[in-house]
């Protein structure tokens, strides 16, 4: 099922499925010339994967209702968009128009957002502000919950964060307004002083961040 082949037949069973809202194993099938074994099979394995999902559909007064198979929001990531291209163009209009500061207050108002998301998961969680401990896991939380994949490691005075995926690329790749903003949201949650930040120029780099536990009376 992981072949090449098996492949070319699942993504035409989503096309099929993004053209007609939703079909049964027959009509798929059929569609795509395929036996039921394998229609089933190749369902299934979308299924698992979470890019589709089933439902019950009417019934024509005989038999059973049909199952009916239909996209989900995940499956939706199988098609191009031109999102990136878009949000890029944007911002670089902004920009443009010496609107900067409607970009800031954007980014501001989302990491002000996430702010609110580091409370409240201290308080679910009846984590201490008082507790670098504590401060890590909601902040590790968080980052997971919002795509970053984050790898948080305290070593004696150093902490470091380091972010496996930006979640945002085609604004980082724009503008460092939201990169700057997230770096001071990271001081915040973690109280601690940064003392050197490595931005990802392209996706298939890191953000790193590097903090000191240290006060400046204690230097």
């Amino acid at each position: 099922m992981t072949t090449a082949k098996g492949t070319h037949h699942r993504q035409a069973i989503l096309t099929f499925l993004k053209r007609e809202s939703s079909a049964s194993v027959e009509q798929i099938m059929n569609i795509l010339n395929l036996s039921k074994t394998a229609t089933r099979a190749h369902l299934s394995y979308l299924e698992d994967t979470g890019a589709i999902t089933r439902s019950q559909g009417d019934s024509n007064g005989r038999g059973r209702p049909p199952i009916l198979f239909s996209l989900t929001e995940k499956g939706l990531i199988h098609f191009p968009t031109q999102d990136h291209e878009i949000l890029q163009e944007l911002l670089s209009f902004l920009q443009t128009q010496n609107q900067h500061h409607l970009i800031k207050d954007f980014f501001t108002s989302l990491w002000n957002e996430r702010r609110k998301l580091f409370e409240t998961i201290i308080q679910s969680k009846s984590l201490s502000l008082t507790s670098l401990k504590d401060r890590l896991t909601a902040l590790h939380t968080l980052l997971e919950h919002t795509n970053f994949q984050p790898a948080i490691k305290h070593d004696g005075d150093t902490i470091t964060i380091r972010e496996c995926n930006c979640p945002f690329p085609a604004a980082a790749q724009t503008t460092r307004i939201p990169c700057q903003l997230e770096a001071l949201f990271l001081q915040e949650a973690t109280g601690c002083t940064l003392i050197d930040s490595h931005f990802a120029t392209q996706r298939t780099e890191h953000c790193t961040f590097t903090f000191t536990t240290q006060t400046e009376q204690e230097n």
